[in-house]
Parts: C-alpha cells; sequence; structure tokens
C-alpha cells in the first residue's frame, strides 16, 4: 500500500490564533505542502470558495484529527488485506486529507495509480467509516476489471453506484436502506419516496441510458443538489443498488465485475424492462 497523509500539516494551522493569518496559511503551507494532493481534489471534488469553513472549523477539528487518521489508515490495510484476498485488488492506494467539507471519499488517477482519496473531515463513526472504504474500494475493484474506461453515461453511473454499494451491504450486513445509501440513518423519507417512485424510475433510466451524466436534466439522478424531474436527487443510486442486489443474488461478484460496459448495460436494460420485484 502506497499511503499519504495531510494531516501533520493540517495541524500545524492549530497554531495560528489569527483567522486571517490561518486562511492564508492554509493555502500557502497547508496546500502548498501537498501541492499535488490538492490539485487532484481541486479538479474532481473539492471547491475552493469552502475554504473559509474549512479554517473556521480547525480549532474543533484538530485534536480528533490524528484519532480519525489512525482509524482511517486501519481500515485501509484491512480493506486491502480483505480484497487482496477475495483476488478483487493486488493493492489498495490511498491519499487521507482534511478538505473543504464537500465529499468524503472517491477515486482519481494520482502519480499513474488509480487512489482512493478519503476527507478525514467527513469519515463517520463505526460501521460507516468502513462501510465507506469497502464502498470506494469496490470502485476501485470494478476500475481495474475494466469499467476505468467506460464512457461517462446513465448507464455507467447506475451500474458502478449500485453494484458499490450493494456490494458493501454483502460486506457489512443489518443496516438500514439510508445506511448503505446516505451513510446516515436519516434519509428513511427518500428510501420510501424512491421505491414509490420506481416504475417512473425505471422509465426515465431506460430512456437515458446512453445520455451523459452530468447533462442537466438527468444530473439530479445521482446528484445531491438537484432532481431529475418529479424523482428524488440521487434516486439512481436506489436504483442502481436495488439493480444489483438482484444481479449478486444470481451471480459471483467478480463475475459482474468482468462484465463489459455493452454487457452490462444491455442485462441492466432487459432487467429493468421486466421488473426486478
Amino acid at each position: 500500500m502506497r499511503l499519504i497523509s495531510t494531516v501533520a500539516e493540517y495541524q500545524k494551522l492549530a497554531r495560528i490564533e489569527d483567522d486571517l493569518s490561518r486562511l492564508q496559511a492554509w493555502t500557502t503551507e497547508y496546500e502548498a505542502a501537498h501541492r499535488d494532493v490538492f490539485d487532484v481534489y481541486y479538479r474532481s471534488y473539492g471547491d475552493p470558495s469552502s475554504r473559509n469553513c474549512a479554517v473556521a472549523d480547525v480549532p474543533r477539528i484538530s485534536p480528533l484529527v490524528r484519532e480519525w487518521e489512525a482509524r482511517a489508515e486501519a481500515l485501509a490495510r484491512l480493506t486491502e488485506r480483505e480484497f487482496r484476498a477475495q483476488g478483487l485488488l493486488d493493492e489498495l492506494n490511498v491519499v487521507l486529507l482534511v478538505g473543504n467539507h464537500t465529499a468524503n471519499g472517491w477515486i482519481e488517477e494520482f502519480h499513474g495509480r488509480q487512489t482512493m482519496f478519503v476527507a478525514l473531515e467527513f469519515l463517520g463513526a463505526p460501521p460507516y467509516d468502513g462501510m465507506l472504504f469497502s464502498h470506494e474500494a469496490l470502485h476501485l475493484a470494478h476500475m481495474h476489471h475494466g469499467a476505468a474506461d467506460w464512457p461517462d453515461d446513465v448507464a455507467s453511473h447506475l451500474i458502478q453506484e449500485g453494484l458499490a454499494t450493494a456490494a458493501t451491504r454483502n460486506r457489512h450486513p443489518g443496516l438500514s436502506d439510508s445506511g448503505y445509501l446516505w451513510n446516515d440513518e436519516h434519509h428513511d423519507s427518500w428510501v420510501r419516496e424512491c421505491r414509490a417512485a420506481e416504475r417512473a424510475l425505471a422509465a426515465v433510466v431506460l430512456d437515458e441510458m446512453a445520455t451523459p451524466a452530468e447533462a442537466a436534466h438527468v444530473r439530479g439522478l445521482f446528484a445531491p443538489d438537484c432532481q431529475a424531474g418529479t424523482l428524488p436527487s440521487r434516486s439512481g443510486y436506489w436504483l442502481g443498488d436495488l439493480l444489483a442486489q438482484h444481479w449478486l443474488s444470481q451471480y459471483d461478484l467478480r463475475d459482474v465485475l468482468g462484465w463489459d460496459h455493452a454487457e452490462a448495460t444491455g442485462q441492466a436494460s432487459n432487467d429493468l424492462r421486466t421488473g426486478l420485484g
């Protein structure tokens, strides 16, 4: 495993008492010490406009972040061992950072390798911390099985997010749908809304399988800050999870990860047309 952490430099910010000086040091000292990490962060899920809030949170986070870092490193090493033993990954490369409260975990290329980025300010308490590592590692495994070359369309998001969620269910059993789909227990009403909209949601997804996932009229299927028509925001995650649970009840995970984009999309389209009940 190659693991990089920004925590040591982050903690130096707590020694600066003046808010304006700390804000300046966030960029000139903290980010500058890990320029390669933050270049990737801001190209993906980071938002520079959120620096002020992140800087204001330094006094709260700094006394806690070493424990979060240790817990995250232990989870990373455990996840690597488990995924290697199951033939899903050869190695897990991880970046642990404290960011701007914009995302909890994601995969990006870093120094030529697909790497898991984890924002420690959003790590979450057990069991959600372990679920985060499992979910993102499953994305990595899928990429290593060919999904890294898939087009960025609705079908790809539906299948990749669905598989990561459904496989995480199998690794961390006994939680609620809200827990698996939101990493919290506060979205039961959202789950009910998605369930009630299943037919309409499936119809929209079937019509838009080849549509770029960032297109304005479908972006809300996977984005939390907008909706696709009258459908609940992020409802594509719910449908993808339902679809992938159906697949994993019939096929081995490694077999499903090996499907190419055309095969997986065709299977998804057929199953959504015939129903998953």
